[in-house]
């Protein structure tokens, strides 16, 4: 669809308008493309390498010194050398300004990672929008709503009075906001803090995303009706605030004569507010592949395009006039639900093309082409390393210049062929034409597909097979459903009532839309998992993808075919391939309060001790599932869960839903609590034909060369709380030992002391290092090399952990992220992610039996 951008104002047939533009021409005759690659050149290897300014600076000045002193030479070269330099050298000096060179009063420079009360006056950018509850809070205690929105800061309370501050933060909270929208000015008191990086391989680095997007931390409220003071109404004085009454107006005119699922969707679709969508709802569309039908994208605009044209024409506009509404029409849209890179991608395409016709000059698509991605780039450098941005640029490029290269439009029908289809029944004959049109469209989406393949499994770690099955009716019911929508808005505007008479168009298909991306989803091998994608393997893949695009001679399709798919498979078998490791492996995953810890063995066999976090439902989705995908983990052989308290649990749902657990080992206690999420989690496992067993002291397990042996709990008690009966599992392999204790203490802890134990290589920390458990008298008992915390902000003050004075190395999931030990035949291999230190414990015993640590 992104394609049809080119035809909105193409002229009838027959009228000999020569100015028309086309959709094919040739990119390296367009000036502006080399321009914005070498720009874009620039601006990664300052992302890269972090350039200096100055250099940059002074590069850019010397270049172009040198090009007005060459551009007359005789030497035609030359002069274009010292362009190419001097545009590199701008983007590199270009986002080194806009992403680190902040303002002396910007408020990043009064936060830091732990968070610290902040007051501050600024103005909302946007209506608080609506998320959900963490699904943590203490029995009994309702959940309270959260809210978000983006403060532009204008002052801040410091050293007794209010100083002039400047910068961005994401203002979020508990609470009530009723009268608070865009455009308001506020007095806001909170803990601010930065966004905090990224602690797992493969997770996500909120610090980079926001930084990206110009926000500099954020402002955590828990009542936001008791710390948000308006100072202004921003209602008739600010954009923003407008902005915000037509989206919220047109939001409730959809969501008046849809149902709730409906109008959420619609919501999304048409306006960009996704906020009120389930989770659930983003991981169908995600896993499937068409994530592009919930945030707007370039076909949202080409079909309001196209549908404003049938508009102009129904009126009779004449093409110039048409192509004027046309242009502010879809510029007013892109101001209203948003200015994201697909949108400004569509809206200066359209515009270009716009402005060719009222100007009556042609139009070449790459410059345009080259045109949106420099002001992508310029409006926020860091929106080029965005998926989304790439993904729009990249499948618009596949449809403007590798479409017309590898389909080439059929010969006419010879007259003989022409009489025998007439003699064909009519519904034969439409029969024969919506074939061959579905073909084309399958067509069209495979070679979509195969070019954005590599990016998603380079990006994201899987590949969403069935959107080659669905891809097609998905994009045929979205579009109804925009042309329901937009319709129904329209009229809305005229007369409310109006609406419901397109609103069925728009349930019905959205209905259908929704309805085969969740059964898509529901099949197995919608998705295939795979793990990190080779740098020169996508470096490869893409260098082919443009030069057959750019190629003077043509590829044929069974080339494009054969390589593409070649150079994909061989892809696949590095990705999917796990070869046998040496030694075993163990990552104690960085989750806060939680707990999560894998064991790979040597032979390919996967092992989870525990699935859970506090106050973070969503931990599997947001950590453990990221770092699974870049491992290229697809199965959890088994998975053993401490005991059952939600912060050990508490992901296993989510996690059941997108990765296959072969079974669940649990305490004999786990499922006698009496607690709804329990019921649940085993219900769904139950569901899923998900067998789980109990273990007890004495069992003994094995996978391949590595052994576990329960330790604790006995078959029944000890009495009291979860913690004491906690699972506590001694991993062996080569000689190495760790010990895993989830939250042990109490009488349990006491239990596990009177055994028999050999020196440990690495200890879990019981109860994620608080004080109680963790006594001299553990430290004495497996007189550990290597103690490892899982756990969030320390919260104890002034206690000193008893491991360091008998020579252990104290190490948390808090600082160092999260932590992989690699059991060795030759010793201890211990690494934090953040820091990227490594700790050695060697294998063989000094006098008093403790491993040495080096």
């Amino acid at each position: 669809m992104a394609s049809g951008a080119g035809v909105l104002l193409a002229p009838a047939p027959g009228s000999g308008n020569v100015l028309a533009p086309t959709l094919v021409d040739r990119p390296w005759r367009a000036p502006l493309l080399p321009l914005a690659l070498l720009v874009t050149g620039g601006v990664v290897l300052d992302r890269v390498f972090s350039l200096s300014l100055a250099a940059s600076l002074s590069c850019t000045v010397l270049a172009l010194l040198a090009w007005g002193a060459t551009w007359r030479s005789s030497r035609r070269g030359l002069p274009l050398l010292y362009l190419a330099l001097a545009a590199g050298s701008f983007g590199a000096a270009y986002h080194q300004c806009c992403r680190e060179r902040l303002p002396a009063d910007n408020v990043a420079y009064l936060l830091s990672e732990n968070p610290a009360p902040l007051q501050v006056r600024g103005v909302l950018e946007d209506n608080f929008r609506p998320g959900a509850p963490s699904g943590m809070e203490e029995e009994g205690t309702p959940a309270v709503p959260l809210f978000a929105t983006t403060l532009r800061v204008h002052h801040c309370w410091r050293r007794e009075h209010w100083e002039s501050a400047s910068g961005r933060l994401r203002l979020s909270g508990r609470g009530t906001v009723a009268g608070l929208q865009a455009g308001d000015e506020v007095e806001v008191v909170g803990q601010g803090s930065l966004f905090p990086r990224a602690a797992n391989p493969g997770e996500r680095d909120a610090f980079e995303v926001w930084h990206d997007r110009g926000v500099a931390g954020r402002l955590w409220v828990p009542r936001l009706e008791l710390a948000t003071t308006r100072l202004e109404s921003g209602r008739l004085s600010s954009w923003r605030g407008h902005l915000a009454r037509i989206r919220s107006a047109g939001v409730d005119s959809l969501r008046t004569f849809l149902p709730e699922h409906e109008g959420n969707l619609a919501a999304a679709l048409l306006l960009g507010d996704t906020h009120a969508l389930e989770q659930s709802d983003w991981q169908k569309y995600a896993r499937t592949g068409v994530i592009h039908v919930l945030v707007i994208s370039g076909q949202h605009l080409v079909i309001l395009g196209l549908f404003l044209r049938f508009l102009c024409e129904l009126v009779g506009m004449r093409q110039r006039q048409a192509a004027l509404v046309i242009a502010l029409v879809l510029v007013g849209y892109a101001l209203l639900v948003g200015f994201q890179p697909p949108v400004v991608r569509a809206v200066v395409t359209v515009c270009v093309l716009c402005g060719g016709l009222l100007l009556r000059r042609p139009s070449m698509t790459a410059n345009s082409f080259a045109l949106a991605w420099l002001i992508v780039l310029l409006l926020q450098p860091g929106d080029i390393f965005t998926l989304g941005c790439q993904l729009s640029f990249l499948a618009v490029a596949i449809l403007y210049w590798g479409l017309p290269r590898v389909l080439t439009t059929p010969p006419e029908p010879e007259p003989l062929d022409r009489l025998i289809d007439a003699t064909r029944p009519a519904w034969q004959r439409w029969g024969r034409r919506l074939g061959r049109q579905t073909l084309i469209l399958y067509a069209i989406n495979g070679m979509v597909w195969l070019a954005l393949g590599p990016v998603l499994a380079a990006r994201q770690h899987a590949l969403p097979l069935i959107g080659l099955l669905i891809g097609p009716p998905v994009m045929v019911l979205t579009s109804l459903a925009l042309v329901g929508g937009f319709v129904q808005l329209l009229l809305g505007l005229i007369w409310a009532p109006l609406g419901w008479l397109p609103a069925g168009i728009t349930r019905l298909s959205l209905m259908g839309c929704d309805g085969l991306v969740t059964v898509g989803n529901a099949l197995p091998g919608a998705s295939l998992i795979v793990g990190e994608v080779p740098l020169w393997w996508l470096a490869g893949f893409y260098g082919g993808v443009f030069a057959a695009l750019w190629w003077p001679r043509r590829p044929t399709v069974r080339t494009v075919l054969v390589g593409g798919l070649g150079w994909l498979s061989l892809g696949l078998a590095i990705t999917l391939v796990r070869w046998p490791q040496e030694g075993c492996r163990i990552t104690f995953l960085a989750v806060g309060h939680g707990g999560c810890t894998v064991v790979e063995a040597p032979e390919g066999r996967v092992l989870m001790y525990d699935a859970g976090a506090m106050w973070r439902p969503h931990v599997a989705r947001q950590q453990i599932l990221p770092w699974l995908h870049a491992r290229g983990i697809r199965r959890i052989d088994d998975l053993f869960l401490s005991h059952a308290d939600a912060d050990h649990y508490n992901g296993v749902l989510e996690l059941s839903q997108m990765i296959s657990i072969g079974q669940v080992s649990t305490n004999p206690s786990f499922a006698e609590k009496q607690d709804p999420r329990i019921a649940q989690t085993l219900g769904v496992l139950a569901e899923r034909g998900v067998p789980v067993r109990t273990l007890n002291r004495g069992d003994r397990l094995s996978a391949g060369a590595v052994t576990l042996d329960v330790l604790h709990p006995p078959a029944s008690g000890p009495p009291g709380p979860e913690n004491v009966r906690s699972l506590v599992l001694l991993i062996q392999h080569e000689g190495h030992r760790v010990l895993l204790t989830g939250d042990l203490e109490g009488e349990g802890l006491a239990e596990v002391l009177a055994l028999p134990i050999a020196p440990i290589d690495v200890l879990m920390a019981p109860h994620h290092g608080s004080r109680f458990p963790n006594t001299p008298e553990l430290a004495q008992w497996c007189q550990p090399a290597v103690v490892l915390s899982s756990q969030g902000r320390p919260r104890s003050v002034g206690w000193k952990e008893p491991y360091s004075a008998s020579g252990a190395r104290y190490l948390t999931t808090w600082e160092e992220g999260a932590i992989t030990v690699h059991l060795q035949p030759g010793g201890v291999v211990v690494e934090g992610y953040r820091s990227g230190q490594r700790h050695v414990v060697r294998k063989r015993a000094g006098p008093s039996g403790v491993p040495l640590l080096q």
